[in-house]
């Protein structure tokens, strides 16, 4: 473990803890604080961390220590992990150690802890008189607590002493190997998100003179297939067909509903199940998408078939002018035009600028798919150094696992798995009074138990990752 490099030397006491890193927790720190009983605690942290985070941090060094906290910016992440320990005794020789840890571990429970990453770690004492460039930059960072400066200037040199190193152990396994732990596997997911940059696909849009009342006025542009959306001064008109009435689209498709567990960033998938049946999630409308952009790919160079697809749109404003006129409601309120006439030049150029940006972005491989599917499939994001985040993902994970294994009629089939396999190692009433973090501590210890089957060797995580056959 590397809390025991966390030690008070015989006879002296922590004067001073210094710690820089992107990455803190609260468990850390108290760690910290219960070995070493620091009179200051100074930590700087990357200046993309949450304020609550900050606030739990500074909760978890207590009340006895004079604490300040900082928090650092660079071009990119502050991603230096260095941990100075100040130690001071009154009498005597060498009344004070300086202890300089640096490597790749950040300020986190993942990093020190007994069950801990594999993480590089170099330990030295450093010299008031031979290592002075490094305390000169670590008293140059203490400065910048105190108000004193606001900058960090880099150095480079040797060391007095050469460091020890503490160097980690891990196994290495080819690519396509399953995961080593739930972590590592729910690491690896994709997340089911609906793709909304094809929302103005196949539109005209129109930006009235000014704001559409809600009221005979609004229907009338409705009645003529000019809908209003966002906005009250912006008409959509669907040029191809009413892709808002498409009725084969329903909130939960089947393949979410088997295969998802929705977290709170989003309906989680296994990376496994994705790239087997990838091809199946889609919308329901997928067929009728299809077909819509494979129309207007067909007639990109036929005008014909373009000066057909801009009469229905002219039509539309044709119709809503002339329903404007029939109410005495001047109908250049909304659209361009004199008293009398629409400006049918305007609104043929920006429907030809409009359909030629479509043609385009229809031709485009990634769009293509994307529209036709109706969904993206982002990776779930790297985050598991940031331990706080990445337990909150988890636990919402085990939520959803939760309400979906005591839903009557649920079609989760991973929450059909888990459930059955607790059941099968520790008895029937395992389930009965279980909790999110109870699930979630059970995947974690459970995942590489045998429970091998009818001779053939498997383990929890073989049957749980294989939910989706």
């Amino acid at each position: 473990m590397f809390y025991d490099l966390l030690e008070v030397p015989d006879g002296y006491e922590t004067e001073l803890v210094l710690v820089i890193a992107p990455y803190f927790d609260p468990k850390f720190i108290k760690e910290l604080v219960k070995k070493l009983a620091p009179n200051q605690i100074r930590l700087i942290i990357d200046d993309g961390v949450r304020q609550e985070d900050v606030d739990n941090i500074n909760k978890a060094c207590g009340k006895k220590a004079d604490v300040k906290i900082g928090l650092a910016s660079a071009k990119g992440l502050v991603h230096i992990k260095m941990f100075y320990l100040e130690f001071a005794k009154s009498e005597g020789r060498r009344q004070r150690k300086r202890r300089f840890l640096f490597g790749s571990a950040n300020a986190t429970e993942a990093a020190f802890g007994e069950n801990r990453n594999s993480e590089l770690l170099a330990e030295v004492d450093l010299s008031a008189g031979q290592d002075s460039d490094v305390l000169d930059y670590i008293n140059s960072t203490l400065a910048t607590l105190e108000g004193k400066q606001d900058k960090v200037e880099g150095i480079y040199g040797p060391l007095r002493n050469s460091p020890i190193l503490h160097l980690p152990d891990f196994r290495v396994s080819a690519p396509g190997h399953p995961a080593s732990g739930f972590d590592v596997w729910l690491q690896r997911g994709v997340l089911a998100a609906k793709y909304h940059d094809a929302q103005q696909f196949l539109m005209a849009s129109i930006t009235l003179n000014k704001r559409l009342p809600q009221d005979l006025i609004a229907k009338m542009f409705t009645n003529h297939g000019l809908i209003e959306q966002g906005e009250r001064n912006i008409v959509r008109f669907a040029y191809m067909g009413d892709i808002a009435a498409e009725p084969l689209e329903d909130a939960t498709p089947q393949w979410k509903a088997r295969y998802c567990v929705w977290t709170h960033l989003g309906d989680w998938v296994s990376d496994d199940c994705y790239r087997k049946l990838g091809y199946t999630m889609k919308s329901k409308a997928a067929p009728l998408r299809e077909a819509k952009i494979n129309e207007l790919l067909a007639n990109m160079e036929e005008q014909a078939w373009k000066d057909y697809r801009k009469s229905i749109f002219l039509e539309s404003l044709n119709g809503v002018w002339n329903d404007l006129l029939s109410e005495k409601v001047p109908p250049n309120d909304y659209l361009r035009g004199s008293e009398s006439f629409i400006n049918h030049s305007f609104y043929s150029k920006q429907f030809d600028n409009k359909l030629e940006k479509d043609i385009l972005l229809a031709q485009t491989e990634d769009f293509y798919s994307r529209y036709i599917k109706g969904y993206d499939f982002p990776d779930v994001p790297r985050f598991r150094q940031d331990t706080a985040a990445w337990q909150n993902f988890a636990l919402s994970w085990c939520s959803s696992i939760l309400v979906e294994s005591r839903k009557v009629g649920s079609r989760s089939l991973l929450a059909k798995k888990i459930r059955e396999t607790i059941s099968k190692v520790d008895g029937e009433d395992a389930f009965d009074e279980i909790s999110p973090e109870d699930i979630l501590k059970w995947l974690k210890k459970s995942w590489a138990i045998d429970v091998t089957k009818d001779n053939e060797e498997m383990t929890v995580g073989d049957i749980v990752a294989a939910y989706y056959i």
